[in-house]
C-alpha cells in the first residue's frame, strides 16, 4: 500500500475558500480517477491554515499512473485558482 501525501499551508485570505474547493472539486476530481482507495483530509490543530491530503493506492504502479495521466491537470488547475496563496510539500509513505 502506498500513501501519497500532500501538506498545504494556506493563507487567511483564501483559506475558507480553499477548504470548501478541495471538499466540493478538487478531491472529488482526484478520487474520480480511480486509482486511490481511499483519502483523509485532515487539518492540522497546531499550525493556522495548514492541511494534510492523504491518498490511498494499492500500488506504486498506480501512483506512477497517475502522475502521467493527471497529477499536471489536477495540480495547474490548484495552482490557477490559488495562485500564490498556498504552499505544497508531496511525499509518498508506505506501510511496513
Amino acid at each position: 500500500m502506498i500513501i501519497y501525501s500532500i501538506t498545504i499551508t494556506i493563507k487567511d485570505a483564501v483559506a475558507d475558500k480553499w477548504e470548501l474547493w478541495m471538499k466540493k472539486k478538487h478531491i472529488p476530481d482526484v478520487m474520480s480517477t480511480k486509482l486511490f482507495k481511499s483519502f483523509n483530509f485532515l487539518k492540522d490543530l497546531n499550525e493556522h491554515n495548514k492541511y494534510i491530503i492523504q491518498y490511498e493506492l494499492d500500488s506504486m504502479q498506480d501512483y506512477l499512473e497517475y502522475q502521467n495521466l493527471f497529477a499536471i491537470k489536477l495540480q495547474t488547475e490548484h495552482a490557477k485558482k490559488f495562485g500564490n496563496s498556498y504552499k505544497a510539500w508531496r511525499s509518498l509513505w508506505t506501510k511496513n
